[in-house]
């Protein structure tokens, strides 16, 4: 059977779409999803020669979150670690320089909607700005979206030549992508990553919408119906990994390379404050002869060709 007959086969067996039941089979029966993965994985697909793959990827919602990528980029490029960043056009327009690093040094920016809608001071957080579009994304438009989307393009090629390849939508999790997709098909978008694992219907597996290629983001280990991000680990209730941040980071990666798995982990710029960017990037450095860690267009590029092809 080839890769594509087994890839049909491990679809199949876990779509659900209950998300307790989800829950319980990821995390609840280690062993048997364990058992699954190595048999038709494990010894069958190899995430590009590696054991395992590891998407990082940043969302720059805020101007604080732009104004600390000059710092993230230089520790990133001079230990050779790739990563996407999902860009706010309004943002690439009134700070290209901050910007320009990304593509001068090799990194891939993600459309993220031209203003974010939905985004908003609060006591958790404030930003220098207070011309935020507080408007929620589920309250636009069909329409409207849609020039969120081909603006922030419009924007990124124009401000630094970049042609975007892929998207995440604002507060991803809690939205529906349903009228999207025709969107970024239309757009000609390869790739969204505007899903958790936990909301998939496929537990977490890459799969196509039309021929959008949808990178579901990886959901936390100890509270599985959040995805792992440092919003959830430093800001929710209080910040449910403040203290063991790292160390769960290093447990995803091990769980990579040990079961064959894809973890995409996405996190808030703005927050390197409240870790050590520095070891975080050691621990992936650590990883490298197992793991391959691509940006998420040459994931979704290598996918199609290698696992799934579209027509």
């Amino acid at each position: 059977m080839n890769s594509n007959g087994l890839l049909d086969i491990k679809q199949k067996l876990i779509r659900v779409h209950n998300p307790f039941l989800k829950a319980f089979i990821q995390f609840a029966l280690p062993g048997l999803f364990s058992v699954f993965e190595s048999f038709y994985i494990n010894n069958k697909i190899k995430w590009n020669g590696k054991r395992g793959c590891f998407l990082l990827s940043f969302d720059c919602d805020f101007p604080e979150d732009v104004f600390v990528l000059p710092e993230i980029v230089d520790i990133l490029a001079k230990n050779k670690i790739k990563g996407s960043f999902a860009c706010v056009g309004r943002w690439v327009n009134d700070y290209p320089d901050e910007h320009r690093v990304l593509i001068d040094n090799g990194f891939e920016i993600i459309n993220h909607t031209y203003s974010h809608p939905e985004l908003i001071n609060s006591k958790k957080f404030k930003s220098v700005r207070d011309d935020l579009n507080p408007r929620k994304w589920e309250e636009l438009s069909l329409n409207e979206k849609e020039k969120e989307i081909i603006l922030c393009n419009e924007v990124v090629l124009k401000k630094l030549g970049h042609k975007i390849n892929g998207f995440r939508a604002p507060h991803f999790g809690l939205i529906k992508m349903e009228n999207i997709y025709p969107i970024l098909e239309k757009e000609k978008f390869i790739y969204s990553s505007s899903t958790t694992s936990i909301n998939s219907s496929s537990l977490g597996f890459p799969f196509h919408i039309g021929k959008t290629l949808e990178i579901p983001l990886t959901n936390c280990i100890k509270h599985p119906f959040s995805v792992f991000d440092t919003w959830h680990s430093f800001y929710a209730r209080g910040g449910w990994h403040r203290n063991n941040f790292l160390n769960i980071f290093e447990e995803l990666l091990k769980r990579c390379h040990s079961k064959c798995l894809l973890i995409n982990v996405y996190l808030d710029p703005k927050d390197i404050r409240h870790f050590d960017l520095t070891k975080m990037v050691e621990i992936i450095s650590a990883h490298k002869e197992n793991i391959w860690m691509p940006t998420l267009s040459e994931f979704t590029l290598w996918f199609r060709s290698n696992l799934c092809k579209i027509e």
